[in-house]
């Protein structure tokens, strides 16, 4: 993390004022990061100090303190308790064991020996600033500009993070002077002024007013090209003094002209009138016969490697009549002496050519190189560079004998032109082996998360890049790779990184759902290396969708500030490199009021049914995996036929043999924030009935496993793999219906008992438990349900013999099914005989009642071990009634 801060030590009223911490702020004996002072026992130390905490598991352990110690230089620019702006910078890296801590840029203290160290930031982590280290004095600082990354900074960030940085104001850090070395006592002098930051870059929304002075004390100022004004207006009092006022339309840059008449020697100075920063220029000769030379095109001073940049020479002079103007003797083809004077910066790459005179060399040649043709003293000519530099072009005649003294001897004519930058025209930006998709059905390109090389390469121009000749490329002003400049088969530009530039490097997502997250590329990736024009850097990004990266030079390159830029086309798709898993067990649902008989389908409580909450996570080597909250929409690709998942054959406690009717899938609902909740739904276990599972009541237990949650790219984190769900059980109570053998005279109605039985361990007794009204509750949709009519009136009783006996309801001929009261028929729902004859006849005066439609798992087994229907048998023509009445039949 990097921030700038100032305090004064005599204002703190803690010995230990926190000024920023990361991680667990709740507490101070918690695992954070933190940057404090410290004024104890007459200190005056900047801190770095992180806390982790040592052994097994979430809140255990001991905590351990490493920290780096500086000692700033008391009153000086860098000491931050003496009310002075400083930029703090502190990298934590895991990898190299090591803290480090940047004062402005510079490396002032490191450690290397933090071993066994672990993040202290976890997706939670909260930033506190101030008041945090002692837990009682709040700390009074002036704090700025914070920055975190995920990651550790190199030494370059750091730096970077300092120039990018500043304190509140302007962002005017000076001004750069763009003038020509020579100039002429006939001409104005064209004047580049731009108003620059600390980092090189422009100031676009400067709007200062600048004092402007020659060191000589000569000349006259007007404007070339600006919005602005000058004062005094016009300016003749020859005293080389003026002001100039920027306004909003220069953008923070002016062309101003200098006239002096006199050939001396001087420099200029800018000045910004809040006295807050000046410059001051090379020195810049004034002459009478000179060569002006100065950018004509469309570009201005932006020279572009690869395009035709077209330049002016002009000839002017004094002549002996002491008026001046063009020379313009130079009329047709002069032969001039072409050279370059490379700057210091200059990355000595290839030489360009003036008007194809081929490479110019670094030293004044032996004779004319160049062929200049002019029209009365002015030529025009491009300037072919193909590669970056900083030079300025000298020109000299000292063979035409065009210019003579006044006794007619030939006069050497010379110029040299302002100092120019040719700059990349933009960056090919790749990523190899990346497949470009655009749509979530695309090729998957690799895991969010995942390290990758993104791939810059400096280029020149081409004309089918450039329709509108800007020096841009096109459509690479915005992250949209659908329609931009193809820059792959431009020509490198091979000295650029010579003088160790820096490209940022950049992403913005650019398909994903709507609404999506976009972190950007973790840390703050920079390619600072580049070979033959071409540089890499490892990145990762951290979220689900397609990104273009963008690599960006925008500021200071070779002393000037230029704007060099690149757009991948997509990289992508991303996606999630596993799934974690959270499982609630949830419960099974009885299928009768408070139990389920063996043999009987039951499936989960609706209300808690099993579910897992698969969560879409980015790969991480070490830590906390972060959440993929863009794996929503049409970008979720897992389906509920995806999640894998293994069923019981048996209870785990009593080994019973279990049989699963699967549903083919369960629901898989999506949640906003890339999570996802899927149900067990749709699943019947059985528990397998035969007369060797006949034991007593017991609670099921019959665990769920899930064995793979695969999409495709990612799958269920290994170290969870299987899941298990232990849904809470059911008493499954082994059961059967049976009737009751019924005897009575034939003129009597007889009732058959009918009982819903379980097993207890020793025998069959009464279910109270099975019962349901009509139409039965949900709870009771399980429970026995019959009718008590006759089978041929739709209902359940089968009657062997119709002539001996009938099944009868009275005033009532509409067949319905009833549940059973306390494993009972309930009063009125009873099995009712009637005899069908009178008088019967003796040798045949039973039937068998059979009751139909029973569920296999209530049905007895016969002596063969198969399932038969429960049956009883009805016997009119008994008499047995009151001992002491004895009917006239019975004792027949």
């Amino acid at each position: 993390m990097g921030f700038w801060v100032r305090m004064e030590e005599g204002q703190q009223t803690s010995d230990t004022p926190s000024i920023v911490a990361v991680g667990d702020v709740t507490d101070f004996y918690a695992e954070r990061a933190e940057v404090l002072a410290d004024f104890r026992g007459g200190s005056r130390d900047l801190v770095f100090v992180v806390h982790t905490r040592q052994g097994q598991g979430q809140g255990q352990g001991s905590i351990r303190q490493r920290e780096l110690r500086w000692t700033p230089d008391a009153g000086t620019e860098t000491d931050p308790f003496s009310g002075n702006w400083v930029h703090v910078a502190v990298s934590h890296d895991l990898e190299a064991n090591e803290l480090v801590m940047y004062v402005n840029g510079n490396e002032e203290v490191i450690r290397e020996d933090y071993e066994r160290g672990r993040s202290v930031v976890e997706a939670d982590s909260a930033i506190q600033i101030g008041g945090f280290s002692d837990g009682t004095a709040p700390a009074a600082f002036d704090f700025d500009e914070f920055r975190y990354s995920a990651s550790a900074i190199s030494s370059s960030q750091a730096v970077r993070l300092a120039n990018e940085s500043r304190p509140c104001n302007t962002g005017l850090a000076g001004f750069e002077i763009n003038a020509s070395s020579v100039a002429s006592v006939c001409e104005p002098l064209p004047i580049q002024i731009t108003a620059i930051n600390s980092s090189g870059a422009q100031v676009a929304d400067y709007t200062g007013a600048v004092d402007l002075s020659t060191s000589s004390g000569n000349g006259n100022w007007s404007i070339a090209d600006g919005e602005g004004g000058l004062t005094p207006s016009p300016d003749n009092d020859n005293n080389g003094a003026a002001q100039y006022q920027f306004v909003d339309a220069d953008e923070g840059q002016v062309t101003l002209a200098l006239a002096n008449e006199l050939a001396d020697r001087l420099t200029v100075s800018v000045v910004d009138s809040g006295g807050q920063v000046g410059t001051t220029s090379d020195p810049i000769q004034f002459r009478e016969n000179i060569f002006q030379i100065q950018s004509s095109d469309s570009l201005g001073t932006d020279f572009v490697a690869g395009r035709d940049h077209q330049v002016e020479i002009a000839a002017y002079g004094r002549g002996q009549d002491q008026e001046c103007g063009p020379i313009t003797a130079y009329d047709g083809a002069v032969a001039l002496k072409a050279w370059l004077d490379r700057a210091d910066q200059d990355p000595g790459g290839e030489a360009p050519s003036l008007d194809g005179s081929g490479g110019l060399p670094d030293s004044e040649p032996g004779s004319g190189n160049v062929d200049v043709v002019f029209n009365e003293g002015v030529a025009e000519l491009p300037w072919q560079a193909t590669d970056v530099a900083q030079y300025s072009l000298n020109v000299l005649d000292d063979s035409s004998g065009i210019v003579q003294d006044e006794e007619g001897n030939p006069l050497p004519v010379s110029g040299q032109g302002p100092e120019w930058t040719v700059r990349p025209f933009a960056f090919h930006v790749s990523v190899p082996d990346n497949p470009g998709a655009s749509s979530p059905t695309d090729d998957a390109f690799q895991a969010a998360g995942r390290p990758f090389d993104v791939s810059v390469r400096a280029v020149q121009w081409q004309a089918a890049d450039d329709g509108n000749d800007d020096g841009q490329p096109d459509g690479h002003e915005t992250p949209d790779p659908t329609n931009r400049a193809d820059l792959s088969d431009n020509a490198s530009t091979a000295s650029f990184g010579g003088s160790k530039p820096v490209a940022e490097v950049s992403s913005t997502l650019v398909a994903g759902p709507p609404n999506p997250a976009d972190p950007g590329l973790a840390g703050m990736p920079e390619v600072d290396a580049f070979t033959d024009g071409q540089g890499s850097v490892t990145t990762q990004f951290d979220e689900a969708g397609s990104i273009a990266v963008q690599a960006l030079l925008d500021g200071g390159y070779l002393g000037r500030s230029v704007m060099v830029r690149g757009w991948s086309g997509f990289v992508g798709r991303f996606h999630p490199e596993l799934f974690a898993v959270q499982p609630s067990d949830g419960a099974f649902e009885p299928t009768c009021n408070n139990f389920a008989y063996t043999g009987q389908p039951h499936g989960y409580d609706p209300a808690q049914a099993p579910e897992l909450t698969i969560t879409p996570k980015a790969y991480r080597a070490s830590g906390t995996a972060p959440q993929v909250t863009n794996y929503r929409e049409t970008w979720q690709l897992l389906e509920a036929g995806d999640v894998s998942r293994i069923f019981p054959e048996e209870d785990a406690d009593n080994g019973l043999d279990v049989s699963v009717d699967q549903a083919p899938e369960g629901d898989l609902t999506p949640l906003e924030d890339g999570n996802m909740l899927y149900q067990f739904v749709g699943d019947e276990f059985i528990y397998i009935r035969t007369e060797g599972t006949r034991i007593e009541p017991f609670t099921s237990n019959l665990t769920l496993e899930v064995d793979g949650v695969d999409d495709g790219d990612a799958q269920l984190m290994e170290s969870q793999n299987p899941v298990t769900l232990d849904p809470a059980g059911v008493e499954i109570r082994y059961g059967r219906i049976s009737l009751g053998s019924v005897y009575g005279p034939e003129n009597v109605d007889l009732i058959m008992s009918l009982r819903a039985e379980y097993w207890d361990g020793e025998r069959f007794r009464l279910n109270t438990a099975d019962e349901s009204d009509v139409p039965p509750a949900e709870s009771g949709e399980g429970c026995f349900q019959y009718s008590p009519w006759n089978e041929e009136d739709g209902g359940d009783i089968q009657i062997a013999s119709q002539d001996v006996a009938d099944n009868v309801r009275s005033g009532d001929s509409t067949a319905e099914t009833y549940g059973l009261s306390g494993g009972q028929p309930k009063s009125g729902n009873e099995i009712l005989l009637r005899s069908g004859r009178d008088p019967v006849d003796p040798d045949d005066r039973q039937s068998e009642v059979e009751l139909l439609n029973v569920p296999d798992w209530l049905k007895p087994f016969d002596s063969d071990g198969n399932l038969q229907n429960p049956s009883a048998t009805a016997t009119f023509g008994v008499y047995r009634g009151h001992d002491r009445i004895i009917y006239w039949r019975e004792v027949q």
